[in-house]
């Protein structure tokens, strides 16, 4: 409405100025008879009064548009928009975020602190594509504050707690490379003098502090003694002989040769075979003989054998001796002499619970004739317990039901001739003493002495 006053008021004032224009003009030019004839009298007049008409409707002019101008100003006009419309922070022509950024598909003008188009952004829409962080999805991720920050047009950033860092899907534990510490004197690193460490949520790992060790490890910090150094257990002291004066004398280690092995400050002695060295003392690494002997050889130590495995197959007695000797030849058990096949004495340990305890068979008393009963009698002599076959290893230390071979020839006076075709066997299925042609096939267990 006032817009509409002012109006009025200038075309008002514009025609008064005519009206009088026009009447001065008409005194002049009273005479002519048609309007263009007026015309070109008005255009006549002289120039001073041209000239005042047009200084007062300028000076008029310029008063009145001043304060038309004013007027104007006071009441925008309602198509600018600029200082109509509110903006949101973000959004597009609101102001930037912290750190100059927007919403999707915006960019910051930084100059302006205004966020606009991104010309850059291929969606050919003028309005900004959704916010990647409107549901924020950094609030569960393990490690995370929850903060979510967008980055372009369509990815974002999650915040990381201390010593973890955004890997583009998770916050990803932090890695560092540190120099090791704590090397004594007389050391030097085994390997690594720098580690790389992981954080664990509580600590890094593995530790910088040097520890020893002899073991070469690029990951972590370890230390070994200089040469002619060797590691007491808190410092690297200078070496000496562990071997002198000899810690290994036989008379004072039980089963050593009495060699001494220097290993740093610490020494080893020289077991004999069947023996190793453990705890500063030589240890029997042969498992005592018994029905559940887990390997073989095994001791009896009642009697002080050794006793081997029993063949895999029957052989001959030829043979028998032939296995036993070469069981020298493989080293077995650690030893490589004193195997050999049993004679009936050796053989006979073994045997348990049986009545042939009368028997007189012996190494030295092999006649079939004088040594050897076989009658039914239960005084004296009684070398068989004829009867039943029993196959739970009851007449057995080591749990045999199997006949085995002895080296010790049978003597017989019905045919002496024979004496070396014939040996003496214990049948431990039977608990009994017998004979056997050397031809024939049976098993065989060897034997040496313990203390050899």
């Amino acid at each position: 409405m006032k817009k509409i006053l002012v109006i009025s008021l200038v075309f008002a004032t514009v025609f008064f100025l005519f009206s009088c224009d026009s009447g001065r003009t008409a005194e002049i030019s009273q005479n002519d008879s048609n309007e263009s004839e007026n015309s070109e009298n008005s255009e006549s007049d002289t120039p001073e009064q041209n000239d005042d008409s047009i200084s007062e409707n300028e000076n008029f002019s310029e008063d009145d548009n001043d304060d038309s101008i004013s007027e104007n100003s006071e009441e925008p006009d309602d198509s600018d928009t600029g200082e109509s419309e509110h903006y949101e922070q973000g959004d597009l022509y609101g102001e930037c975020y912290p750190n100059e950024t927007c919403n999707t598909g915006l960019v910051c003008d930084a100059e302006n602190n205004i966020c606009i188009k991104d010309s850059g952004n291929s969606s050919g829409n003028n309005e900004p594509e959704e916010n990647p962080c409107k549901n924020n999805p950094c609030s569960g991720i393990l490690n995370s504050t929850g903060a979510c920050n967008p980055v372009g047009s369509s990815k974002y950033s999650c915040g990381c707690y201390e010593n973890y860092t955004w890997n583009g899907s998770y916050c990803k534990a932090d890695s560092r490379t540190v120099n090791c510490t704590g090397l004594p004197a007389n050391a030097s690193w085994n390997t690594a003098s720098s580690i790389t460490q992981i954080w664990t949520g509580y600590s890094w790992v593995p530790s910088n502090i040097g520890t020893y060790s002899k073991t070469s490890s690029s990951e972590e910090c370890y230390f070994q003694c200089n040469s002619g150094y060797d590691w007491n257990g808190s410092r690297c002291v200078e070496a000496t002989n562990p071997c002198d004066p000899n810690p290994c004398n036989a008379n004072f280690t039980a089963n050593a040769t009495g060699s001494c092995i220097a290993a740093g400050a610490a020494y080893a002695c020289e077991c004999k075979p069947g023996y190793s060295w453990k705890d500063s003392a030589c240890i029997s690494n042969i498992p005592a003989c018994s029905k559940n002997t887990p390997s073989f050889p095994c001791k009896d130590e009642s009697k002080g054998y050794f006793w081997s495995a029993k063949s895999v197959d029957r052989i001959d007695w030829e043979s028998a001796n032939e296995l036993c000797s070469n069981l020298n030849q493989d080293n077995y058990g650690g030893f490589n002499s004193g195997w050999h096949m049993p004679n009936i004495d050796e053989l006979r340990t073994l045997l348990i619970n049986s009545n042939t305890r009368y028997c007189n068979v012996s190494e030295s008393c092999g006649s079939k004739d004088h040594c050897w009963n076989c009658t039914a009698s239960t005084s004296g002599n009684q070398c068989a317990l004829w009867g039943n076959d029993y196959k739970d290893g009851r007449y057995s230390k080591l749990g045999d039901t199997i006949s085995l071979w002895s080296s010790t020839h049978v003597y017989s006076s019905s045919h002496p001739s024979e004496t070396d075709l014939w040996a003496w066997t214990i049948m431990f299925s039977l608990g009994a003493i017998d004979e056997r042609r050397i031809d024939n096939t049976i098993h065989v267990r060897c034997v040496r002495n313990a203390e050899e």
